[in-house]
């Protein structure tokens, strides 16, 4: 289970500032740590996503130049293979932010908005709850429905928007984004200023919306928005450009609802007159 972090840690030694491994099931030590890590039990909450959250809040004025956030399995409902670290972590340092996985060719990592925003799920199996373990300060879960209160994830993002004025002000509005880059599996690299280009307010604010329960849909809907929030815009003909090539739509409705599919962009640019 923590081969993924462990073989990252091992890329990035000596030249790592700090490693910080919280554990969600009462965990106060671990084996094998590598050199000056900093082990933190949390409350059982939110999945890897509230973790990541709980991090960048509480060291918002102190980050490192690159930050990598690793989740202890590299279990991914997507067909995708792992990046080699330092790949992805020197792309990140180019452009802000870059995804440790990697989509085959079939998929892309951008993805339609109108469609992605329909995203509505009404449960996730229960197997992968942690509500056993005991107690909520021992690592145990908060007992709680999966189900949001909001519809789907467009409106889950419209509260968010009319909730925290920078995202409308600063990023423009997200719903009116025609592409999304999407980063499944929960391991991504960013930049301190990547991070900081987002207020503290709006890490805050997240943070606090997937603190309530373990297994709820809220932290299906932000492992959906970190690429977004990390990453520069499209430019409205990269929009245009990246949707003519794009062949096929993914319509599952439950997992990679958006997708774009099948890109082949000497045909299908080409046709729609991009060269």
């Amino acid at each position: 289970m923590l081969r993924t972090w462990l073989r990252c840690c091992c890329v990035l030694r000596p030249r790592a500032q700090k490693t910080f491994i919280y554990t969600k099931c009462g965990v106060t030590t671990m084996v094998g740590a590598p050199p000056r890590s900093v082990v933190k039990p949390l409350p059982n909450v939110g999945r890897c996503d509230h973790t990541y959250l709980y991090h960048i809040m509480k060291n918002y004025r102190h980050l490192p130049p690159l930050l990598v956030f690793v989740k202890d399995t590299d279990s991914i409902h997507q067909a995708a293979m792992a990046r080699p670290a330092r790949e992805f972590m020197h792309s990140a340092l180019r452009s802000g932010f870059a995804c440790g996985q990697w989509p085959d060719e079939w998929y892309s990592i951008w993805h339609e908005s109108a469609a992605l925003l329909r995203l509505s799920k009404s449960d996730y199996n229960s197997t992968w709850t942690q509500a056993r373990y005991g107690p909520l300060g021992a690592g145990g879960s908060r007992r709680s429905t999966f189900k949001s209160r909001s519809q789907n994830f467009g409106v889950w993002v419209q509260r968010l928007e009319a909730e925290l004025e920078w995202l409308n002000v600063h990023r423009r509005s997200l719903t009116t984004a025609r592409l999304w880059p999407v980063c499944y599996g929960a391991v991504f690299a960013a930049t301190r200023a990547a991070i900081s280009n987002v207020p503290y307010e709006v890490w805050h604010a997240l943070e606090s919306k997937l603190k309530r329960g373990d297994n709820i849909e809220e932290s299906h809907f932000m492992e959906r928005l970190w690429a977004v929030l990390l990453s520069p815009r499209l430019s409205g003909r990269e929009e245009e450009e990246l949707s003519c090539s794009s062949t096929a739509l993914q319509i599952y409705a439950h997992g990679m609802l958006g997708t774009l599919q099948q890109c082949d962009c000497t045909q299908s640019c080409a046709a729609a007159g991009w060269q």
